[in-house]
């Protein structure tokens, strides 16, 4: 019980892992209606890139490069 407790995994998880190879768990896939096993639990964020450049007095930040040409410095 205490180890349930800790991992938030029933024993039919670890079973399921040794079966599969892949991450298993019962609450996580009651939690999101998912499936039981998979590669990652860590669900991956993907964000746009941003493109900021040096304006008079302020930095400018758009979803495209260089909108005004080539007379604008970019910011790291």
């Amino acid at each position: 019980m205490a180890n349930f407790i800790q991992s938030d995994r029933l024993p039919q998880d670890y079973l399921a892992e040794l079966v599969t190879g892949k991450e298993c768990s019962t609450l996580k896939a009651m939690r999101d209606k998912g499936p039981l096993c998979r590669e990652s639990f860590n669900p991956q964020i993907y964000e746009k890139p941003i493109y900021c450049y040096r304006t008079l007095g302020k930095v400018a930040c758009y979803a495209q490069p260089d909108p005004y040409g080539p007379t604008t410095t970019r910011v790291q």
